[in-house]
């Protein structure tokens, strides 16, 4: 950051999901932070910032940005991707106002695929056997490098307990993120306690930090959660 923007005014440097940066590399980012050139910005772009160190927060300034509304982001989806009037409104839903998970996720269908297996494996464990787990997650076949897989598969789920949650305290519909599983969410919610269902959502919250900070064992860790939701099932 010691040198001089090569035009303009300034030189600026994004880190897009800045919360992914393990704890030397935001070390590593302090010494820049700590005395910045006049002339330099950084810009840290995090939906995660608790998976920032305090030190890094303490030296930003935080600017939040709110979700888009559904009418800005059929615009920019109508604009950027060829999705069909079908599933646009479910993309809607999913992308919860982010206009870069909505085009990312709007005609990919492997993101939809991994989507029906996920919720299909929600659907059967306070039912179902070791052997649907270990089944999913054979097929589901991830790796660390797939950093955005490993994340959507954390979102897929956090919306999913958060959507139970909804349904077990009797909340409207249209406040449903996965609005096609409605009658499945409403048929699981008698499986779970509201306390069981807000301590399981702070449970996966908790794994995604570990995973990513501490470099855990993804499929280790997937396979205690999801054996952790059967065994809290009534």
């Amino acid at each position: 950051s010691g040198y001089k923007p090569f035009e303009g005014d300034y030189r600026f440097f994004i880190i897009d999901d800045a919360h992914l940066l393990n704890e030397q590399a935001q070390n590593a980012l302090l010494k820049f932070l700590e005395e910045p050139n006049p002339a330099t910005i950084i810009i840290l772009i995090t939906s995660q910032i608790f998976s920032l160190l305090d030190t890094v927060i303490s030296r930003c300034r935080e600017i939040k940005f709110l979700p888009l509304s559904p009418s800005e982001l059929t615009q920019i989806l109508e604009a950027e991707t060829d999705i069909d009037a079908d599933k646009k409104s479910l993309t809607l839903s999913v992308a919860s106002g982010s206009a870069g998970k909505a085009i990312e996720i709007a005609n990919d269908d492997n993101f939809w695929k991994k989507r029906e297996k996920l919720f299909s494996l929600m659907e059967k464990l306070p039912d179902g056997n070791l052997k649907d787990i270990m089944s999913f997650l054979d097929g589901f076949k991830l790796i660390r490098q797939d950093v955005k897989g490993i994340e959507a598969l954390f979102d897929m789920l956090i919306s999913w307990f958060r959507d139970l949650a909804i349904v077990k305290v009797g909340s409207s519909d249209g406040l449903l993120i996965n609005k096609d599983y409605k009658n499945t969410l409403t048929n699981l919610a008698l499986y779970y306690n509201l306390s069981d269902i807000l301590a399981l959502q702070e449970h996966i919250s908790e794994l995604r930090k570990v995973i990513f900070e501490n470099n855990a064992n993804i499929k280790l860790g997937l396979e205690r959660l999801f054996i952790k939701i059967k065994q809290t099932a009534l």
